[in-house]
């Protein structure tokens, strides 16, 4: 695990108007992600990323593994956590035998992934036949209430 010596342990955010309100953030700031590793500490009984991903690839066809151990590759909100590539090699690692090599990569387009997704399904030909109209939705939530009992 990695040691939170040597930062900070207080940051300290003021307002810049009048009125400042003084905003102190501890050592939860590092902490918080932990859950993605740690599940119990968010109080969720589920297996961890790591576990999640080792898993995966533990059903994917034998010699196909080391191949997928050294392309693991993250996008989206999360992989901006600072050390999460590191952390997650790290964690991965210890999850398989010592002379296979485990690689996480940083999609180089990781902030704007979801956004960029949403523009070429948006742009599709097929876009508005595939959207879900008010009607579909409506018709969809008086099937659910019918079906409960």
């Amino acid at each position: 695990m990695y040691s939170l010596k040597g930062i900070l342990p207080t940051m300290q955010l003021a307002a810049l108007w009048k009125n400042a309100l003084c905003l102190q953030i501890d050592s939860a700031r590092f902490t918080a992600p932990e859950g993605l590793f740690k599940p119990n500490r968010w109080g969720l009984d589920i297996k961890a990323l790591h576990q999640l991903i080792h898993e995966a690839i533990q059903l994917a066809p034998i010699d196909s593994r080391k191949t997928l151990l050294r392309n693991i590759y993250l996008a989206g909100g999360a992989s901006l956590l600072p050390g999460l590539a590191e952390r997650l090699e790290l964690e991965i690692s210890a999850l398989v035998a010592p002379t296979i090599h485990t690689q996480v990569h940083l999609s180089p387009w990781r902030y704007n992934a979801a956004y960029l997704g949403a523009q070429i399904i948006a742009s599709s030909t097929q876009f508005d036949t595939t959207c879900v109209t008010l009607d579909n939705l409506n018709e969809f939530i008086n099937q659910l209430q019918c079906s409960t009992f």
